[in-house]
């Protein structure tokens, strides 16, 4: 038998928990609380004197139950619970969760000395402002089901370590735009435009740091992209008691893998900051072509605090994601179509009132039945314009596209700025008596 995992013990025979509240942990049946400082120093004091280990919280079994054939390293692992005898069998990429018997929080220090991960940033929003948060994020969304609102209680809500890579790196590359100044003007009964194009280049440096990109094959990347910004000047060194109480996984997605979405997001933004920052005065701008090498790469490991809102309505899974640092939450609700489309009809009657009038005014030879038939149609699209704006709101996750939140902006610089003349053209267009 070989014991690597730990369960934080407390005198009382309780075991500690990270307190979101307190950042320490804390147990819940004497409440007393100490920092992690103090745990080990206690720890190392309670194993020279007895040679006990009061981490010891599960033991690894070293033969299958059911064959009584050993486990080879790699293979699904059974742990037996300290706390209560029971065996478990956790995920292959989990290191921490609870006893499913006793609820006993377990961290299983044997997987994370594989993969030890440099920062962490611990929970700041608790359960309690989780749930408050989400019943206030439908509440505030339009045309959500009634059926969903009726449901949104039965729900699951569970706080998990997400494992991250974070990278850091320079950038330099160039690009070519073809960049317009347009001026109109009028002679006559015609209206004279003239695009003038201009070749621009330019060579430029610049810097991210701590672009972060989820390690974890179980989470959706969009909903994970969706809940950052992560801050990670908050981050703490890795140790164990920030997990103790929660789920937690290691990375099953290794960091080559990951490359390609972060250099998608950092050459979009590469090429949107030498734009922002350093083409001005033109009119119209379009990206010819651009380059860009990456150089000096660094990785860290990390774990992120995420809460997992899992809803389950009309046979269909509805997942929330809750940034366990900065409470932003993102997720896709469900919308009641009908409903929809019956508002927007029923509103689309009341910018008529308004907008026949109004098209009656404009139309000075017109009569009614035709500024009626206009104005209608007018205020049936406004009206399901207003509409889907609403309802737009109902869908919050989207993959990144851009870096721009793990730019250093100080770090940005041209070597090489060039804009050069190419051609005129110019559109002449006829105008209307009437229109002038």
């Amino acid at each position: 038998m070989t014991s690597n995992s730990e369960r934080y013990k407390c005198p009382c025979g309780g075991t500690y928990e990270f307190d979101i509240k307190t950042q320490m942990l804390k147990c819940p049946f004497c409440d007393s609380v100490i920092s992690q400082e103090e745990y080990d120093a206690m720890a190392a004091q309670k194993l020279a004197e007895s040679n006990i280990d009061i981490k010891n919280g599960a033991t690894r079994m070293d033969t299958d139950p059911e064959t009584g054939e050993m486990i080879q390293e790699g293979q699904q692992e059974t742990y037996v619970c300290n706390s209560c005898g029971g065996e478990i069998t956790p995920a292959l990429t989990s290191i921490s969760e609870k006893c499913p018997f006793c609820d006993s929080p377990i961290v299983l220090s044997g997987k994370i000395s594989d993969a030890q991960p440099d920062i962490i940033i611990p929970f700041k929003f608790d359960q309690k402002k989780v749930q408050e948060a989400y019943s206030k994020h439908i509440a505030t969304k339009h045309f959500v089901p009634r059926s969903f609102n009726a449901e949104a209680r039965k729900k699951e809500i569970q706080g998990i370590y997400v494992p991250f890579w974070l990278l850091s790196c320079k950038a330099d590359g160039d690009v070519n735009l073809d960049c317009q100044k347009i001026t109109r003007r009028r002679n006559g009964d015609q209206e004279i435009t003239e695009h003038e194009h201009y070749d621009v280049y330019r060579k430029s440096h610049m810097e991210f740091n701590d672009l972060p990109a989820d390690a974890s094959k179980e989470m959706d990347d969009d909903l994970m992209d969706s809940i950052e910004p992560f801050n990670t000047k908050e981050a703490l060194a890795f140790k164990t008691a920030y997990v103790s109480g929660f789920s937690a996984t290691k990375y099953d997605v290794g960091v080559e893998e990951s490359y390609p979405r972060f250099e998608k997001r950092m050459r979009e933004t590469f090429v949107k900051t030498i734009i922002d920052k350093s083409v001005k005065g033109y009119d119209k701008v379009d990206v010819i072509d651009s380059h860009v090498d990456f150089s000096d790469r660094s990785i860290k490991y990390a774990m992120f605090p995420v809460w997992i809102i899992r809803n389950k309505w009309d046979g269909k899974d509805f997942i929330f994601a809750v940034n366990g640092q900065t409470g932003k939450l993102v997720g896709n609700l469900p919308t009641d179509w009908g409903r929809m489309f019956t508002s927007a009809g029923i509103w689309s009657v009341a910018a008529s009132a308004l907008c026949v009038p109004g098209a009656k005014f404009l139309m000075e030879n017109s009569d009614w039945t035709s500024a009626g038939i206009i104005g209608f149609l007018v205020g049936l699209v406004l009206s399901f314009i207003v509409h889907f704006v609403m309802v737009s709101g109902n869908t919050s996750v989207a993959d990144a596209t851009e870096a721009d939140g793990y730019l250093e902006q100080e770090s940005f610089s041209n070597s090489v700025e060039n804009d050069k003349y190419s051609r005129t053209e110019r559109q002449v267009r006829t105008i209307s008596t009437s229109a002038k």
